[in-house]
C-alpha cells in the first residue's frame, strides 16, 4: 500500500500522539447498561446518552488515485464494455556492452539471443477462466519533455499496433500458476534499439476471447517487470550471462515524476460513468471520497464522548466489474490543514490506514448493499484536542485495492434521502469525567 509520506510538522506529530494518549485511555464500557466506564472511572455511576447526527457538511467524489507511477501494482485488463487498462514500462537505458566469462574488459554488444520480457503477476488474482494472449509492443513517442503528451491516452494508445509489435504469447490458464510470466520479443528488434543506443518503451495489453486480465508488480512494490537476454549473437552465447533490464524513465527532464513514470498504468476505457449523484470509492480511474464534518461542539466540547460511528449507506452496484469480488473499504484520517484548498491534493495526504482512531477495515463487494458502519471515536477526540479551530476535520474513504481492481462501490450521499444520508452516531457523558482524556 502506498501513502504520502507528509514532513513531520509540530502539527501532525501531536496529531498522532494525542491519539495513542487517547487510545490509552479508551473506555471498553457495556454500551447497553446505564453504568458506564467503572475502570477509567471507579466508583463513578455515569449515564450515557447518544444521538445521531448529519454531521457531514461537505461530501465529495474526487478522481485521479494512485497518481500516475504510484501504482503499486497494474491491473492490465480488457473486459469489453467495461474497462481497457495496458502497463506502460520505460526502459530510457539500455546496456550497450557486456562482459564474456572471465573476460576483463567490456565488449560491445553485437547482437542479441533469447529475448523476453518478464512480469512479475501477483498470483492473488484468480487465473483466467479461458487462454489469454499478451502482446508486447514498442509505444514511444519520440516526446522528450511534455509530461502531459507522453502519458496522455489520445497518444498512447494508437501505438498499440500491428506494425509496432515486439513479441506475443497465449497462454493457457494452467501456465498461469507462477509469479513470472515470460513473453519472447523480437531479438532483432531489441539489438536495433541497442545499437542505436535508443530507448525502448513497452506497452503491454491483454486479450482473451471471454475477456482477460492480469496483476502485476511495479517498482513501487519492488517486483517490477524486466527485459531479460543474452548479449551476444546467435550461436555464439558460450559464457555469456543473462542480462537483466528493469525500468527507469529519464524524462522530463527535471520533474519530479521521473522516477514515477518508470512504469505506470493507462486506462484506455475506465470503470462505467454512474448517472446518479452518488459518492464513489474504487473503479479505474481510482476514486476517492472527501468528507468533512462539524460535530455538535455541546457534546465534544462539553461532554466526554465514549463512541462514535459514522454510517454510510452503500448502494448495490452490480455493473460493475468484478461486482461480486470482496474486498477491503478503508477510512483514513486527512492530515492536511486548512492552508491545502484543493481536496485532490488533501485526500493524497493521509495517515496511513487503521492509523489515528479509525481501524475499521470493512469488507464487502460492490454488489452488496445495505448500512456501513466506521468507528472514528479516538479520531474526534484528537480532532477536538489537537487541531486548530480553522482547520478542517475530515476524512478520507478509499479502496483496498485502489488503482488495481475495477470494483468500485457507492454510497449515498449527504444531498440523498434523510435516512439514508452520511450521519454519525455518537455516545456521550454530558459531564467530561475526571481523569479522562477528552
Amino acid at each position: 500500500m502506498v501513502f504520502v509520506n507528509l514532513p513531520r510538522s509540530s502539527r501532525v506529530v501531536l496529531f498522532l500522539a494525542a491519539t495513542a494518549v487517547v487510545g490509552a485511555g479508551a473506555c471498553s464500557d457495556n454500551l447497553e447498561s446505564n453504568a458506564a466506564c467503572p475502570s477509567l472511572c471507579p466508583g463513578q455511576a455515569v449515564t450515557l446518552r447518544d444521538t445521531t447526527v448529519d454531521a457531514v457538511v461537505l461530501d465529495t467524489t474526487v478522481s485521479g488515485f494512485p497518481a500516475i507511477g504510484q501504482e503499486n501494482y497494474l491491473l492490465i485488463s480488457t473486459r469489453g464494455d467495461t474497462i481497457d487498462t495496458r502497463g506502460i514500462f520505460r526502459f530510457d537505458s539500455l546496456p550497450t556492452t557486456y562482459r564474456r566469462g572471465t573476460a576483463l574488459v567490456d565488449s560491445a554488444i553485437s547482437g542479441v539471443d533469447s529475448a523476453y520480457f518478464a512480469l512479475r503477476r501477483d498470483t492473488s488474482l484468480a487465473v483466467p477462466g479461458g487462454p489469454i494472449t499478451i502482446s508486447v509492443y514498442d509505444v514511444d513517442t519520440g516526446n522528450q519533455d511534455s509530461t502531459a503528451t507522453d502519458t496522455a491516452v489520445a497518444a498512447l494508445a494508437p501505438l498499440f499496433s500491428p506494425d509496432r509489435l515486439l513479441g506475443y504469447k497465449t497462454f493457457a490458464p494452467d501456465s498461469l500458476g507462477a509469479d513470472t510470466i515470460k513473453v519472447p520479443i523480437s531479438d532483432d528488434s531489441l539489438f536495433a534499439y541497442i545499437k542505436a543506443d535508443k530507448r525502448l518503451r513497452v506497452g503491454v495489453q491483454v486479450t482473451g476471447a471471454r475477456g482477460a486480465q492480469i496483476r502485476v508488480g511495479t517498482v513501487q512494490s519492488l517486483t517490477p517487470a524486466a527485459i531479460l537476454f543474452k548479449p551476444a549473437p546467435h550461436g555464439d552465447t558460450t559464457g555469456v550471462t543473462v542480462s537483466n533490464i528493469l525500468p527507469l524513465s529519464m524524462t522530463p527532464i527535471n520533474s519530479p515524476l521521473i522516477n514515477d513514470l518508470s512504469d505506470f498504468l493507462l486506462v484506455v476505457k475506465g470503470t462505467p460513468k454512474v448517472q446518479q449523484s452518488l459518492l464513489q470509492v474504487g473503479g479505474l480511474p481510482g476514486k476517492r471520497v472527501y468528507l468533512r464534518f462539524d460535530l455538535p461542539s455541546a457534546i465534544v466540547d462539553s461532554s466526554t464522548v465514549v463512541r462514535a460511528t459514522l454510517l454510510l449507506n452503500q448502494i448495490p452496484n452490480p455493473i460493475s466489474p468484478d461486482a461480486h469480488d470482496t474486498t477491503g473499504v478503508w477510512p483514513q484520517a486527512i492530515l492536511a490543514s486548512s492552508a491545502v484548498t484543493d481536496l485532490s491534493r488533501a485526500l493524497r495526504l493521509l495517515a496511513a490506514a487503521g492509523a489515528v482512531g479509525v481501524d475499521t477495515l470493512e469488507r464487502f463487494s460492490p454488489a452488496d448493499g445495505g448500512e456501513r458502519s466506521f468507528e472514528m471515536v479516538q479520531l474526534i477526540r484528537a480532532w477536538h484536542t489537537n487541531l486548530s479551530a480553522t482547520d478542517p476535520r475530515a476524512l478520507a474513504i478509499r479502496s483496498q485495492l485502489e488503482g488495481s481492481s475495477g470494483a468500485e462501490y457507492l454510497f449515498t450521499p449527504s444531498s440523498g434521502p434523510l435516512a439514508l444520508r452520511p450521519r454519525v452516531h455518537i455516545v456521550y457523558t454530558p459531564h467530561v469525567i475526571t481523569g479522562s482524556t477528552p
